[in-house]
């Protein structure tokens, strides 16, 4: 560490147990008998003996669990260093390769670590692998390896150790399926098949018998090592965050989150259905139409007949666990008009923004830029009921157009030296055809741009006689 550094540690801990309690600042572990606490501050570490009320303190950086003998494995002065500091001394070890993460099991009889390719050395491998050490005699076993993809390797899970060290589990770093490893030789627990999300973490018994796993949709599953039967505990557990888009009633919104659904579809029906690949949604007392839904995000619209101010958002379904607490606190608020333009694309994350050409053929962008006098074609939401009024749900007719019943007005900006805001032609101004909650706003550029340096120009489109430009909508054009 440079001597211009100093760790600083803002944790605080409170360690309560019969007959003792304490207050310290630092990050505190509990050893898996419940004897030993560790607690790591800035300045140094101190192990205490709840059985005894009595403590130590020494110096150096913890990189395993605590053991239930109090023993600690603390980082040496290289990579491939380590010191097992012990209540009757220290030991130190040596790893064959530098380790990335490193793991004890309750005994202290056996050394975990993940190694991946972090260090630029030609006589290092260049995939992951999983290793271990056997303390009693200091000998270094490989366990698994892989390759890692040019991107680099993906994250390491932590492996999960019985007591004993007997039989280590992890998640293989390119498949995410759960192995087990009795001795030295690894078999799979899991399959992509069975399970093609995959999992995230993993715990096991003490005595190795039973495996609990997490998979990225909140699910947890009890396995039986012996036999592989599985049992569900809790099903797929959906995490709100947050809408990304603004919700308006009658506008397409996209809401972010986890564990949003199983699988990854996309509504081909008019109207929408309420319900998707076993997902719904609703907003306040009303249900939402489902345009798609992916594992981290859901595509809906906003019913027209939602009332504007605050609400919530619920996802129906099958487990035991609430929605966080700001979604219950009303977090999602209704606005009668909020535009933000859109990039129509056929992902399910579509909120960037894109103009398209007057044929409706191909983007604006710098390699095709948008000419003088060009009808241009924006997407947006968030720009409230239409007349024809449409149902809820339904696509907008091809044959009969939907305009805003709240006119807009759209501004330009050659973005040159001495350019000011002007007035743009709107051609076009409600709901897409074909589209349900999307809108499209439609119009001519001016005849011709100022001279700039600058390879676009700025547009806006804000409610009539209410606003002014804000410049948000970037457009590349011909110079």
């Amino acid at each position: 560490m440079s001597r211009y550094c100093v760790p600083i540690v803002t944790a605080n801990s409170r360690i309560i147990a019969p007959g003792f309690r304490l207050d310290s600042p630092g990050y505190a572990q509990i050893s898996q008998n419940g004897r030993y606490v560790l607690i790591s501050s800035s300045s140094q570490l101190s192990l205490i003996d709840l059985s005894t009320g009595g403590s130590r303190s020494f110096d150096g950086a913890v990189v395993g669990r605590l053991a239930d003998d109090g023993s600690v494995l603390l980082r040496g002065r290289t990579p491939i260093d380590l010191v097992l500091h012990r209540p009757n001394g220290d030991r130190l070890l040596t790893t064959t390769l530098p380790y990335s993460s490193i793991f004890i099991d309750s005994v202290a009889s056996r050394i975990v670590y993940w190694y991946s390719p972090e260090y630029d050395v030609d006589l290092l491998p260049k995939g992951w692998a999983l290793r271990s050490i056997d303390v009693a005699t200091g000998i270094d076993t490989p366990l698994a390896e892989g390759k890692c993809p040019l991107e680099g390797c993906p994250p390491l899970r932590s492996p999960a150790i019985g007591r004993n060290g007997q039989q280590i589990a992890y998640i293989g770093p390119d498949n995410r399926q759960i192995f087990l490893v009795t001795g030295f030789s690894p078999r799979p627990l899991t399959s992509a098949e069975s399970y093609p999300e995959g999992f995230v973490e993993i715990a096991t018994s003490s005595n190795g018998t039973t495996l609990y796993a997490v998979s990225p949709s909140n699910r947890i599953l009890k396995f039986d090592t012996a036999s592989g039967e599985v049992a569900e505990i809790v099903p797929r557990s959906p995490f709100v965050r947050y809408s990304s888009t603004p919700l308006v009633p009658g506008s397409m919104a996209v809401l972010d989150g986890f564990a949003l659904s199983e699988e990854t579809a996309e509504a081909s029906t008019d109207p929408l259905p309420i319900s998707l690949a076993g997902v719904s949604l609703k907003i306040g007392a009303l249900n939402a139409p489902i345009l798609s839904v992916a594992p981290s995000a859901i595509r809906f619209q906003v019913p027209f007949e939602t009332p504007t101010g605050r609400t919530t958002i619920r996802l129906p379904n099958e487990s035991p666990f609430e929605q966080p607490d700001p979604v219950d606190q009303n977090l999602f608020v209704v606005q009668d008009w909020n535009l933000r333009f859109v990039d129509k694309r056929p992902d399910l994350y579509p909120f960037r923004q894109a103009a398209i050409h007057d044929d409706f053929q191909s983007p604006v962008t710098f390699d095709h830029p948008a000419r003088p006098g060009e009808v241009v074609h924006l997407y947006a939401v968030g720009l409230g009921p239409v007349s024809p009024p449409v149902a809820t749900g339904q696509r907008s007719s091809f044959g009969l157009a939907a305009t805003l019943l709240k006119p807009v007005e759209c501004w330009f900006d050659d973005d040159a030296p001495g350019s000011k805001w002007k007035p743009l032609q709107i051609r076009f101004a409600g709901l897409a055809p074909g589209e349900a909650g999307l809108y499209l706003i439609s119009v001519q550029l001016p005849a011709a741009f100022l001279p700039s340096y600058s390879r676009f120009a700025r547009l806006d489109c804000v409610p009539a006689n209410t606003g002014s430009p804000r410049s948000n909508f970037i457009l590349p054009v011909v110079r």
